[in-house]
């Protein structure tokens, strides 16, 4: 859990900046601090945005765990796919499909059910349409033992690569 999404932020960031592209949109990269104490990063950062200016917000959390897995899960604080706003899951599962090959990642998983509270929910509260990708597994997180040799790099970068292809699509990419 820890890091893994700042990681995979950083590696987006390198690729984008990489490929020169333009977008009709605005992308933020951005990293909070302390969700495990209550989101206080993501709330304060999205107190000060207006809700109007922002499509979506693609969140990065626990993308490494062992085992590995194929399919990107998502998850929404109002637990369904059906709850989601409309367009996001068919966002998703469409840059799962069309960009299998590349991210590595061929299906979406919707995790309905609940208990954790990432910091997408700081956007939802505040009508953002927001999600989380995720690993799938059982990863020993925010404990000692969650160290490097429970992390599954190519996951972990897959699931970066996953939430790039969504968040340059959002974006809408305009030029090289």
């Amino acid at each position: 859990d820890n890091a893994a999404g700042c990681a995979g932020l950083v590696a987006i960031a390198e690729g984008v900046a990489a490929s020169r592209a333009r977008f009709l949109r605005t992308i933020r990269l951005i990293a909070f601090s302390c969700e495990e104490r209550g989101r206080l990063g993501s709330k304060d950062y999205a107190k000060t945005v207006d809700p109007k200016n922002i499509v979506a917000v693609v969140n990065l959390d626990a993308i490494a765990p062992l085992p590995s897995a194929r399919s990107a899960v998502v998850y929404s604080y109002r637990y369904s796919k059906e709850e989601i706003p409309g367009w996001l899951p068919k966002l998703l599962d469409s840059v799962a499909r069309r960009y299998r090959d590349s991210t590595g990642i061929g299906s979406v998983s919707y995790w309905e059910g609940g208990g954790y509270v990432f910091d997408s929910r700081a956007f939802e509260v505040r009508g953002i349409p927001a999600t989380t990708i995720l690993g799938i597994g059982d990863p020993p997180a925010n404990t000692l033992r969650d160290t490097i040799d429970q992390v599954d790099p190519a996951y972990g970068r897959d699931a970066a690569r996953f939430a790039a292809a969504a968040a340059l699509t959002i974006a809408g990419p305009i030029s090289k």
